[in-house]
């Protein structure tokens, strides 16, 4: 769950990384898998194309194994390993449907921190 406006993270239509409200849809349940990320539809967090620089587009692919689909959580953020870039909400935006993308990390910037529920 988001600090900045307590929505979830959850898959669009187009299998992109974007905030949902709370139900019981399976593109918003995720689990730890390792370094990997899960969705409970089978897809995995992934970095588009490798791509290394703030902005990167971060989806739901088919699971791989490669660096950019490897995860970690530092305090309240989530870290992509193979870049170093943190999920954000892009725009600091508060309403379901906002991108989120892969940056870099600010200082406590709400947009990039995140709550685990179980």
């Amino acid at each position: 769950m988001s600090h900045l406006n307590g929505l979830y993270l959850g898959l669009d239509r187009s299998n992109n990384l974007c905030m949902h409200v709370k139900s019981r849809d399976d593109c918003l349940k995720w689990k730890w898998e390792g370094k990997i990320l899960k969705s409970k539809t089978g897809l995995v967090l992934d970095i588009d194309v490798n791509n290394q620089r703030p902005g990167a587009k971060v989806c739901g692919y088919n699971e791989h194994g490669g660096a950019n689909q490897h995860w970690r959580m530092d305090k309240e953020h989530i870290i992509s390993d193979h870049s170093g870039l943190v999920l954000d909400i892009l725009n600091n935006d508060r309403n379901p449907g906002a991108a989120v993308k892969a940056w870099t990390r600010g200082h406590h910037s709400q947009n990039q921190l995140w709550k685990i529920e179980h």
